[in-house]
């Protein structure tokens, strides 16, 4: 075989890797998602070797030419916990600019029946977590929207006091972040009407 040959060998093999590549969005990645879409560790290493990858940690990669919010300490969570999984509640309030308080602990909602032994994690488990709904992914991360992150906040006596989801509340609509639309219709896919109902007459007392 000429060099030319393998030279197009190697290309084409290093063309594939980075295709492989492009199929997993987060900036930064577990090896189990690299498996899910065809990299083994013998790949993973070649990348990193080509400068397309860095090493985040055991297990966890990065790309390189991916541009790291201040959030890559949610990033790197969420690559260690998998789907499902998603930044909630008041990491979720922190991440959409809804309040300045900045919580110790990464908030994230687990399923019932998945653990992590990370000690900054504020784990919160739910009998139906409706991953389906107000769940996005910005900057590459899992993060309930500002609708749901809300609508929850208004609706979790356990994690908030009586005033602070209504200042939040009041913030978003007034710096148009949201609509009382949006919130309502947020609610009933959550099944939390009549908690955000009475949430939003405050929202009418204050705001006319």
């Amino acid at each position: 075989m000429t060099n030319i040959s393998k030279l197009s060998i190697i290309c084409n093999i290093m063309k594939t890797r980075t295709e492989a590549l492009s199929y997993i969005k987060s900036p930064i990645f577990s090896r189990r998602e690299a498996l899910e879409v065809g990299l083994n560790t013998y790949d993973l290493g070649e990348l990193v070797k080509s400068g397309l990858l860095e090493r985040e940690g055991r297990g966890l990669y990065r790309k390189t030419d991916s541009e790291i919010s201040e959030h890559e300490s949610y990033a790197k969570a969420l690559a260690h916990l998998g789907e499902p999984s998603a930044i909630s509640l008041w990491s979720a309030l922190a991440f959409h600019d809804l309040t300045e308080e900045v919580p110790d602990k990464i908030w994230v909602y687990l399923p019932l029946e998945k653990y992590s032994h990370l000690k900054d994690l504020m784990v919160v488990r739910k009998t139906d977590p409706k991953w389906e709904v107000g769940i996005e992914v910005i900057e590459g991360i899992r993060v309930t929207n500002i609708e749901r992150t809300i609508v929850e906040a208004l609706a979790d006596v356990r994690h908030f006091d009586k005033f602070t989801p209504v200042r939040i509340l009041l913030s978003a609509i007034r710096n148009k972040r949201t609509t009382e639309t949006k919130l309502l219709a947020m609610a009933r896919k959550l099944g939390l009407d009549d908690k955000v109902k009475d949430s939003l007459l405050i929202f009418q007392d204050f705001y006319v």
